[in-house]
C-alpha cells in the first residue's frame, strides 16, 4: 500500500463523495443511530461541534485513495482542551476495512498531530460497536471514562479513550 497515494481533503459542504460513503457505510449509522443516514445526518456531520467551540476548530476531511474517497476523519482541535485533539468520527469505506487503511490512516493523524504539538488524542467511541473498541484498542488507546450520548434520539454508551503522544 503506497501511503503517497493517500491524501485528506478537507470537506465544507456536502458533496456526492461523502453522501455515498456515508450510504455505503450505513451499518455504522444504523449501529450508532438506528438508522440509515439522509442528508440531515450528513449534513450534520459537517456541523458538529461541542460547546464552546467554532467551525474552525473542526477538521473535517474526505480521505483519498487516488481518485475515490474511501474514509472520513472529523478531528476537533483543542478539544477537551488546549493541545488534545477528538477524533469525533474515523469512517471507512466498507471495501476497505479490514486491509490496513484504519491503522494507516491513523498513522498520518499521529503525524499530523505531532506537527501540530499535540499531547494527547481522544476518541469516543458507541460501546456496542466491538469492531471499533477493539481496532483502538490494539492502536494503544486506553479507556478514560464512560459516558452516554444521545445520537439520532437513541441514548448510547459511550467510552472515552485516549492515546497520548509524548
Amino acid at each position: 500500500m503506497n501511503i503517497k497515494k493517500i491524501k485528506f481533503v478537507e470537506i465544507k459542504e456536502i458533496n456526492n463523495s461523502l453522501i455515498n460513503l456515508c450510504l455505503k457505510s450505513s451499518d455504522y449509522f444504523i449501529l450508532s443511530g438506528g438508522k440509515s443516514p439522509d442528508l440531515t445526518d450528513i449534513n450534520e456531520l459537517l456541523k458538529d461541534i461541542p460547546p464552546d467551540k467554532k467551525y474552525e476548530d473542526k477538521f473535517f476531511s474526505g480521505i483519498y485513495l487516488e481518485e475515490k474517497m474511501i474514509a472520513l476523519v472529523d478531528i476537533i482541535k483543542d478539544y477537551p482542551s488546549e493541545g488534545k485533539w477528538m477524533i469525533g468520527l474515523l469512517l471507512i469505506d466498507p471495501d476497505y476495512r479490514n486491509r490496513g487503511f484504519g491503522s494507516l490512516i491513523h498513522e498520518m493523524i499521529l503525524k499530523k498531530a505531532r506537527e501540530n504539538i499535540i499531547s494527547e488524542i481522544y476518541i469516543a467511541v458507541v460501546i456496542k460497536n466491538t469492531k471499533a473498541m477493539n481496532f483502538w484498542k490494539n492502536l494503544g488507546y486506553r479507556d478514560v471514562k464512560k459516558t452516554t450520548a444521545k445520537l439520532n434520539q437513541i441514548e448510547q454508551e459511550i467510552q472515552i479513550m485516549s492515546i497520548s503522544l509524548i
